[in-house]
Parts: structure tokens; C-alpha cells; sequence
């Protein structure tokens, strides 16, 4: 997976952690977080070099925390619990008969 976002200029040296929250294309929300260091070289901070309008993200798969939420569990656990209910209120209807 590769992510491009546009990125506001580092000045201060240190380590970043950027979130995201994406949907994919078959409808699955993805999202994680990864973690960086930034210290510019001596160089780079005399000159003020020209930043790229955008910065591509490909992270290592070895340090990711990408997790994919799967809907098909909530869709199921729904159902499950509102059927549930339903039988409940059913034992009780029958009860006070």
C-alpha cells in the first residue's frame, strides 16, 4: 500500500508519528500510524532546500501497525445481539400469559 499526502515543513529535530485513516476499494476501513526521525543535515538547514508537494509513505512491513477493520464481524455481532433480544422478549411476552 502506498499513501502520498502533502506535509507541512520539519524544522524541529525529532521523532514524528503520522496517522492515517483510509478506505480501500473494496470498502474496508484501514488505518495505523508510523513513526519517524527527522534530523537535517547541516547543509540542509543553511540552504532551506525546496520541499516536494507531496511525500510518498511506504511503509517497512517488518515495523507497520496497519490494521484492517473487518465490518463483516460487527454486521455479525449485530445480528447476533438483536436476535438475542428478540428471543429474550419473546420468553418474557410468554411468561406473563
Amino acid at each position: 500500500m502506498v499513501i502520498a499526502i502533502d506535509l507541512m515543513p520539519l524544522t524541529t529535530t525529532g521523532t514524528y508519528r503520522e496517522n492515517f485513516r483510509v478506505l480501500s476499494s473494496d470498502g474496508h476501513i484501514v488505518n495505523g500510524s508510523e513513526s519517524f526521525e527527522y534530523a537535517p543535515s547541516a547543509n540542509a538547514i543553511a540552504s532551506e532546500t525546496a520541499i516536494p508537494e507531496a511525500s510518498i509513505l511506504v511503509p517497512a512491513p517488518e515495523t507497520s501497525a496497519v490494521t484492517e477493520n473487518d465490518s463483516t464481524i460487527a454486521f455479525w455481532m449485530t445480528g447476533f445481539l438483536m436476535a438475542f433480544g428478540l428471543l429474550a422478549a419473546i420468553i418474557a411476552w410468554r411468561a406473563k400469559r
